[in-house]
């Protein structure tokens, strides 16, 4: 219906503009004339207002750019310094040994979760079974335990708090390598108690089966003797030794944290950078549209002004009370 009414409309003003051609050029050059200003005034208010917008939020998103750069510059800088090798060589190295820590953390774990399935009461934390909660708590002890110590050494930063990096922290080293120790010698024993609960099951299924009579203990003396114990102190071993190895993961990580601080600013300065263009462009792209429109508007009404300034002084002599100046 609304199309219908503009088509009507539209086929009036072109009827009317052949049966008065004259007529009609006045009303456009009029028109023109009238609209001149404001659209001049409108073109150069919308350049005024994306320009209002777009550099002051280039100021900003480019200091933060610079900031982050030059903060992980001084960081990279400090980093390469301190360990003598680059940022990525470092983080793929830390990554690696890292790795190689996590699976022997992982055979830690399963050496201490079964003797600890029947130390540990029954019982659930946040949905896991209460032996594995205290697995994990042991293994973070462990962690704990070689941040203070590597701390206490100078070799880790983790700790948050200010020390003399040229002098060494006696009685913190201490503590520290007495948590280890103890949290080493415990899981030794731990594993010792998995070999003894693994005999008893064995046993209790021989049992079960009527295959063979229970034995008690490993036998003793004779070949057999060392070789029925040879697991259970391999496994003591291993229960000493995995401790420090988690202790280790202590470097890794410390490594791994403190390249991704840098990459992440790195990758934030390059992120800013994406918005900062997207502004610069659009000040740019707006900026030229208007200028190009405004430069078309100015020839399109180029006539308009000439026309009315050579029409001026015909209607003064014609009328000149209507342009009596005071």
């Amino acid at each position: 219906m609304e199309t219908d009414i503009l088509s009507i409309y539209w086929d009036a003003i072109l009827e009317f503009s052949r049966q008065h051609p004259f007529i009609s050029m006045g009303i456009a050059i009029v028109a023109l004339y009238l609209i001149k200003e404001p659209i001049g005034s409108l073109l150069t208010g919308t350049k005024s207002f994306v320009d209002n917008v777009s550099q002051p939020s280039q100021r900003t998103l480019k200091k933060f750019r610079d900031d982050w750069s030059k903060n992980a510059t001084q960081l990279e800088q400090d980093f390469t310094k301190r360990r003598g090798q680059g940022v990525l060589t470092s983080l793929l190295g830390s990554a690696l040994f890292l790795g190689a820590v996590l699976l022997l953390v992982l055979l830690n774990f399963s050496l201490i979760l079964r003797p600890l399935q029947d130390i540990v009461p029954t019982g659930e934390v946040f949905g896991y079974p209460l032996a594995m909660a205290a697995a994990i708590a042991i293994l973070a002890l462990e962690f704990v335990a070689g941040v203070i110590f590597l701390y206490a050494m100078g070799a880790s930063d983790l700790v948050p708090i200010r020390r003399d990096s040229s002098q060494k922290n006696w009685p913190l080293m201490v503590v520290g390598f007495l948590a280890m120790l103890t949290l080493a010698l415990s899981e030794a024993g731990l594993a010792i108690f998995r070999d003894d609960l693994i005999q008893l099951d064995a046993n209790t299924r021989r049992v079960a089966t009527g295959a063979v009579q229970a034995v008690v203990g490993p036998a003793e003396g004779g070949v057999q003797g060392r070789l029925d114990q040879m697991p259970m102190w391999v496994q003591a071993a291993l229960g000493f030794l995995l401790p420090w190895a988690v202790m280790a993961a202590v470097l890794p990580v410390e490594a791994v944290l403190q390249t991704a601080a840098i990459l992440f600013r790195r990758i934030g300065a390059v992120v800013v950078w994406v918005p900062e263009t997207i502004f610069f462009a659009i000040e740019k792209v707006v900026g030229g549209a208007v200028d190009g429109t405004k430069a078309l508007w100015e020839l399109v009404t180029k006539p308009v002004d000439v026309f009315f300034k050579g029409l001026r002084p015909i209607l003064e002599a014609v009328a000149p009370k209507l342009f009596k100046r005071s």
